[in-house]
């Protein structure tokens, strides 16, 4: 039985559990840990279905974990956040059952795979120069506007070039979405790289 697997007996969740459970399964990549606002951010992108009952005794079901789970590991290996919904959205509607199987499989693969084959045709092949040196640690951006600051990663691509992301997306996502807005803005076909 997989790590997933063992907590299916255990739903309903409630959030305190939900984040407790997400994180013991994710335990041998701390970076991927979540936190209470990660459920609610991925219940306002539609990652995660919003809980059931009064908001004092609200409860996760299952396939809130799996999505979760499913939707930081795709995360990790650079798959954007929306193309992670829709690819759970597309498992949990094709495969049912077999989409603990699955998750546990993203899970285990070594980081920046390529997509599951299941997903391929709409996966273009998108080739990266080596990753580039990031300043350490994310950073409060002051001019940032916002009642709330938001922590950004600076990712310096050259002397004098820096790209500055919400450190809450991975550096690969964030380089794949620059490189897509710089061939729009340079009006060159995104294979053209």
């Amino acid at each position: 039985m997989g790590r997933l697997e063992t907590y299916g007996k255990l739903a309903p969740f409630t959030i305190d559990e939900l984040v407790e459970a997400a994180n013991s399964v994710l335990r041998d990549n701390p970076r991927l840990q979540v936190a209470k606002r990660t459920v609610r951010y991925y219940i306002a992108e539609g990652i995660v279905p919003p809980p059931t009952g009064a908001p004092k005794y609200a409860r996760y079901p299952f396939e809130s974990l799996l999505r979760i789970v499913g939707a930081r590991s795709l995360l990790d290996q650079g798959v954007p956040l929306e193309r992670s919904r829709e690819m759970l959205d597309r498992l949990l509607k094709e495969r049912g059952s077999q989409a603990v199987s699955q998750v546990e499989e993203w899970l285990t693969r070594q980081e920046n795979p390529p997509p599951p084959a299941m997903f391929a045709e709409a996966s273009a092949p998108l080739h990266l120069p080596p990753s580039p040196r990031l300043s350490s640690p994310p950073q409060i951006d002051p001019r940032r506007s916002g009642s709330r600051e938001s922590a950004v990663r600076r990712i310096e691509l050259s002397e004098g070039l820096v790209l500055e992301a919400d450190a809450s997306r991975s550096t690969k996502e964030a380089l794949i979405e620059a490189l897509a807005k710089i061939q729009k803005i340079l009006g060159l076909s995104p294979h053209t790289t």
